[in-house]
């Protein structure tokens, strides 16, 4: 919380009376004060509240007068007000009683410009403030008007007082500027200890005791011994048989029958318990439970059985299910529980014995299906296809283990700072008579990659070899730390052998232009390039070799220009070969012209590290290119293989 230390300051007003004149008191009061945050710093050019609250009588007493301001702080914390001309909240300042009693000034204040207030102490109005009494004051207290006279260096006011001016010496001189307000003082030091509690007063003494109640009732007796039971008396004669009553009784009254609850138990030692319906939409068996526990509780204790607890069958419509489990709330509609000492594969199984489609779980939703783990080992997903084939892709099988169709057919994240988003693998054999790829990409896009951070990361990373049948298109710049080559076969032995023949390189960007042209009879020839040339390229150079004979004086005529160059000094009927180079100048290079830098530092993320790091005494992991978890590649995760499930046994 913000706090103000207040510095009173009032501006003395004087009030020129010419003579037989009334004198008029402003009605305002000026009030300046420094504003301070708690540790003490000023709170500088800031606007706060100030809610400002005059109480005529006791500090405690009733407010006579309220207003609220809203000033704003300068350099060194001042604010100022002007009592009398704010936002009037309660009373009149001119109906303020300054001649009778005791005034205090109320100030409250909001550091951050609003309403809420905060109480900065009240204090008692001395006698400068007292100065407006003079408004209604009058000779020996009435009110109206006095009268001044100046004799000599005398003057007279009406009502017999006088005063002597002989002792002014001279004429008053012009009044001086107003210095600049000084700086505000330090704060008050901090609030002193609290003082120590008091000591407990004397207890005082033990009040009369008072009349005693009644009497209580006195507690009964134990009851007695039973008494023997006396002989039995002779059987009766046995009474008629009653009438047949009408209709059973009640589920309730047979679950009570013999005592509460002892008729709930049934054995069904001769069929099933049958529940019939015959409504439309109408359910054989309902059970509800409104306390904590379950509605239905199915359990089977034999190790040998081979048939489901709880089984449902239907042959109803699309969209009906033999078992539905529905939620509205945060319960899940169905669940499914493994224990840890079970030993079954999975909590919950989806059999599909169609030959021709469907699904064995099916998800649809938001989010069809999630698969979730929190173990290294484990699957989050794990999709299993058991078929051995034969596999024909022109018959349109598939024989996949996941399959994703979607705007997104499969999408795979990972958060783990070693983790892969998708990780494709083929367990098969390396050297196949097929590719065989871990993943393989089909579309007007086959494989998509994008880095999260440009310029650091990379879209797409090989470990190894990349390779490529058809064009590889880079819009971008194509960089290599080792040698572009061209290779083919090479004809004279192209089942054991290449032939490469490797690019010029250059501290500039290039471009190579050749030709050969007959001299006229002048000895001269202009040479004619594309009109590409000019448009992509500038600073030419030129050499000229002379076939045939020699030629001494030949040397360029004209520089190019306008899409050709002149060559002369040669003889007639001279072939020559020509060849130009120039500057790659298109307009891509015109806006990236740092692209022409020959030497350049390296970007942040690769400062240290080297394109081939072995030549300068350091290992693969300082390779500006590296796989940073290599662990996938030398150690290529082993995906378990499972065998055909069986389905699952029907009570019937």
């Amino acid at each position: 919380m913000n706090r103000i230390i207040a510095t009173w300051g009032f501006l003395i007003v004087l009030t020129l009376i010419t003579w037989g004149a009334s004198a008029q008191a402003p009605q305002s009061i000026q009030y300046q004060a420094v504003a301070r945050d708690p540790s003490g710093a000023l709170i500088t050019n800031t606007p706060i509240g100030v809610r400002v609250t005059i109480i005529d009588g006791p500090s405690t007493g009733t407010p006579v007068y309220t207003e609220q301001h809203t000033p704003s702080t300068g350099d060194y914390g001042v604010f100022t007000l002007q009592l009398g001309r704010g936002n009037n909240q309660v009373g009149t300042f001119a109906n303020i009683g300054w001649g009778t009693g005791t005034i205090w000034l109320k100030i409250e204040v909001d550091p951050a410009g609003g309403t809420s207030y905060v109480d900065m102490g009240t204090y008692q109005f001395l006698s400068v403030p007292y100065a407006l009494y003079a408004q209604t004051a009058g000779n020996g207290g009435g009110g109206g008007t006095q009268t001044l006279t100046l004799t000599g260096n005398t003057l007279t006011i009406s009502g017999g007082n006088t005063v002597d001016l002989s002792s002014i010496a001279g004429t008053p001189g012009p009044t001086g500027p107003t210095g600049a307000t000084g700086p505000a003082g330090p704060a008050g030091g901090p609030a002193g200890p609290t003082g120590a509690t008091g000591a407990d007063g004397a207890t005082g003494p033990t009040g009369a005791t008072g009349p005693a109640g009644p009497t209580g009732a006195g507690v009964a007796g134990a009851t007695g011994p039973t008494g023997a039971t006396g002989a039995t008396g002779p059987a009766g004669t046995t009474g008629a048989t009653g009438a047949t009553g009408v209709g059973g009784g009640t589920l309730d009254q047979a679950y009570d029958f013999g005592g509460a609850g002892l008729g709930r138990n049934i054995t069904a030692d001769a069929g099933a318990v049958t529940i019939n319906t015959t409504g439309s939409g109408a359910s054989a068996l309902t059970l509800a439970n409104t306390g904590t526990g379950t509605a239905l509780d199915a359990s089977g204790n034999n190790p040998s059985n081979n048939f489901s607890i709880i089984q449902a069958t239907t042959n109803g419509a699309t969209g009906t299910a033999g078992i539905i489990g529905n939620s509205n709330g945060a319960a899940y509609g169905v669940a499914g529980q493994l224990e840890s000492t079970g030993t079954a594969e999975s909590a919950v199984y989806g059999s599909n014995l169609r030959t021709n489609g469907g699904h064995g779980v099916l998800g649809r939703g938001y989010n069809g299906v999630v698969g979730e783990t929190g173990r290294n080992d484990g699957n989050a997903m794990f999709g299993f296809n058991s078929s051995t084939g034969p596999f024909s892709a022109a018959a349109g099988q598939v024989a996949a283990g996941i399959t994703g169709q979607g705007y997104y057919g499969t999408l795979g994240q990972t958060t783990a700072d070693n983790g892969i988003g998708i990780y494709g693998l083929h367990g098969g054999p390396t050297n196949g008579t097929n590719d065989n790829p871990g993943v393989a990409g089909l579309g007007f896009i086959g494989v998509l990659g994008t880095s999260r951070v440009p310029g650091t990361g990379y879209g797409l990373l090989s470990g190894d070899d990349i390779g490529a049948i058809g064009n590889i298109l880079a819009l971008g710049n194509l960089s290599a730390g080792g040698v572009k080559t061209f290779r083919i076969d090479l004809p004279s032995d192209p089942a054991n052998k290449y032939l490469f023949h490797f690019s010029i390189e250059s501290d500039e960007v290039m471009n190579i232009y050749r030709g050969k042209i007959v001299l006229d009879a002048n000895g001269e020839a202009v040479v004619t390039l594309a009109d590409y040339v000019a448009d992509v390229n500038t600073n030419f150079g030129y050499n000229l070799t002379a076939i045939g004979s020699a030629a001494p004086g030949l040397y360029v005529g004209e520089e190019f220009s306008n899409g050709t160059f002149k060559i002369a000094g040669g003889s007639p009927g001279q072939k020559v070969s020509w060849q130009l180079t120039a500057e790659r100048n298109d307009p891509y290079l015109q806006q990236n012209p740092d692209q022409k830098l020959a030497v350049r530092n390296k970007p942040a993320h690769e400062v240290g590290y080297y394109v081939h790091p072995e030549a300068y005494g350091f290992d693969v992991n300082k390779g500006v290119i590296r796989i940073r978890n290599n662990n996938f590649l030398t150690n290529p995760l082993q995906v378990p293989t499972l065998a055909p499930h069986a389905k699952l046994g029907l009570n019937k």
